[in-house]
């Protein structure tokens, strides 16, 4: 599991962060459920997101905790 990478390319960036906003918009994507929860806690919400964003911005975040 590469947590962070939602759209799977290898690459943790805005493009993961954009794929699971419009996942949980109920746009028609799919994402890397798997990768897609970064904070490990059984669900893709917009807690993922949120520490998706703050790694990103290089907060001292670890994904997958």
């Amino acid at each position: 599991v590469y947590f962070g990478d939602s759209n799977a390319d290898s690459f943790i960036n805005m493009a993961d962060v954009l794929i699971l906003r419009k996942y949980l918009a109920k746009w028609s994507v799919t994402p890397n459920l798997d990768n897609s929860d970064c904070n490990s806690d059984g669900k893709i919400n917009m807690a993922d997101v949120l520490i998706l964003r703050k790694y990103l911005a290089k907060w001292d975040v670890v994904l997958g905790k």
